[in-house]
């Protein structure tokens, strides 16, 4: 398909003109001083920081296993691929059994800044284009929309299987957080692969979820605050269901409180007569009056 060609797993990130402007100065990462250490445990001073080292930092004696990015650049096959996805459009699935905490796919698009973002977002708007997919990245964005690879293809879902994780880089502007998936599971061949888009929600731009799993908000990302439920341009309260279920759970207690005050009622008439051989029990009336009312309030 022309779509999944365009956005292709071999797209790398390009640099916006506004991302170019910030004067902020590149960061610079130190190889691991740790000579012995591959950098896949703590031992590693960058691993634990969530920090790539840099390509030289494979040079040492016990090479470097933290080069995530370039690790999947020169991978032959993939774990995923990508295909249709019903109702969802297109989307990624296993090639293969992926373990948990594996790196499966990094997020490339434009790096733009934020003011950027906000003209976009217009832009978009303006062209009635509901598919996008910033991604926040440190103090930048990245804005697959037009030009990205295949990570934007990852469908929401309210119990996902990836997570998005963030990784210090050499070479990119300081406050710049690389983006990546991650699997937060074990994860089976054939698995579709997803994402918690973790969207706020928009009466505008707000979509139905469709990944049909057991918590399922009804929602991509956060549902409407008010619990308005929109769909086919007709609103109705999602709430309703809850407010129905109280108004039922009030209506039995007030009948079991009128039984236990019949009972009651019935209880002291009984005795007040056995008592007084059939004598007046307007004393009494009163007081069964006050409890009625004392029971009901």
């Amino acid at each position: 398909m022309e779509t999944i060609a365009k956005f292709n797993d071999d797209v790398l990130p390009k640099l916006h003109a506004s991302y170019e402007a910030d004067e902020a100065e590149n960061a610079i990462v130190r190889i691991c001083k740790n000579k012995y250490c591959d950098c896949t445990t703590e031992d590693c001073d960058n691993y634990g920081r969530d920090i790539v080292c840099p390509k030289s930092c494979a040079k040492k004696a016990a090479g470097c296993q933290n080069q995530l990015f370039e690790q999947y650049r020169k991978q032959k096959t993939k774990c995923f691929l990508v295909k249709s996805s019903g109702k969802k459009g297109i989307g990624l699935f296993a090639a293969r059994t992926i373990k948990k905490n594996e790196f499966i796919i990094p997020y490339h698009g434009e790096i733009i800044s934020k003011s950027e973002l906000q003209i976009r977002k217009e832009k978009y708007r303006a062209n009635g284009e509901t598919h996008t997919y910033p991604f926040k990245a440190g103090r930048f964005c990245i804005d697959p929309t037009e030009y990205g690879n295949s990570a934007r293809f990852g469908n929401h879902s309210c119990d996902p299987n990836m997570h998005a994780k963030s990784y210090v880089v050499s070479d990119r502007k300081r406050g710049f957080k690389a983006i990546g998936f991650v699997a937060n599971k074990n994860i089976r061949k054939g698995t579709e692969l997803t994402i918690d888009y973790g969207y706020d929600y928009n009466p505008e731009t707000s979509q139905r979820c469709l990944c049909r799993k057991r918590n399922c908000k009804g929602w991509i990302g956060q549902p409407p605050p008010a619990a308005i439920d929109r769909n086919d341009g007709q609103n109705r309260q999602t709430g309703s269901k809850a407010v129905t279920k109280k108004i039922a759970l009030g209506s039995k207690l007030m009948s079991d409180c009128r039984y236990v005050l019949n009972k009651i009622l019935a209880d002291l008439q009984k005795a007040e007569k056995t008592k007084a051989g059939g004598a007046s029990t307007t004393g009494n009336e009163g007081a069964e009056e006050n409890l009625q009312d004392a029971v009901l309030e």
